[in-house]
């Protein structure tokens, strides 16, 4: 079960961005966050990102934390 979460996060979050057309570059500048967490949250989920880190991500992206969290 954690697994498909994992899954649509990703999904959402992947579709999230390329609607805004931002890059994970553009990503890392508006949130302070690196690069590197970027790629590793597209890749992984958000199994161990913290609160504030998602927070960071949905007010750069423009969307609430619900738009990329809630699986159907």
């Amino acid at each position: 079960m954690a697994m498909e979460r994992q899954r649509k996060f990703r999904s959402k979050f992947d579709k999230v961005m390329h609607e805004k057309g931002i890059t994970n570059e553009e990503l890392a500048e508006k949130t302070g966050l690196a690069i590197g967490s970027i790629r590793n949250l597209r890749r992984t989920g958000v199994e161990h990102c913290r609160y504030r880190t998602l927070r960071k991500l949905c007010e750069a992206l423009g969307v609430k934390g619900y738009e990329l969290w809630w699986c159907d």
